[in-house]
């Protein structure tokens, strides 16, 4: 009586082709989302980027409106430039009359502008937008 090996080499074909297929499935399943954890990233680094910009902006509009009493490089109604140091780098602000003008780096393609009015009311904005360098 002859035996055969068909079935059980059937079986073990076909275990290989499963044991291939749920590897191509984890190989693709990584690829992807290997590539969405990169653009998450690229994601969170941009959003740190700008509120750190928009802090550095808050932090000159309290120091130079005159509305804080913090000291500030101007006087009240005085006009002129200064340089404010920040993690940014250095910001050159622009003071006339009652307007604040400055813009402050996100990275290296995108920057805050920013111009405010300062009055004896309070402070009000007049651009705050992101534009590029």
């Amino acid at each position: 009586m002859k035996k055969t090996f068909l079935p059980v080499t059937l079986m073990l074909t076909l275990c290989a082709a499963v044991i291939l297929l749920i590897l191509c499935l984890t190989a693709s399943s990584y690829t992807v989302v290997s590539q969405e954890l990169r653009d998450a990233e690229a994601v969170t680094e941009y959003s740190d980027s700008f509120y750190a910009a928009e802090t550095t902006a808050a932090e000159i509009i309290s120091k130079y409106s005159g509305t804080s009493g913090n000291n500030s490089s101007f006087t009240s109604g005085q006009s002129g430039r200064t340089t404010y140091s920040s993690p940014q780098g250095n910001i050159l602000i622009f003071r006339a009359d009652s307007s604040l003008s400055f813009s402050v780096p996100v990275n290296t393609q995108k920057e805050l502008d920013v111009i405010v009015n300062v009055s004896g009311s309070g402070i009000s904005i007049l651009k705050w937008s992101l534009e590029n360098r």
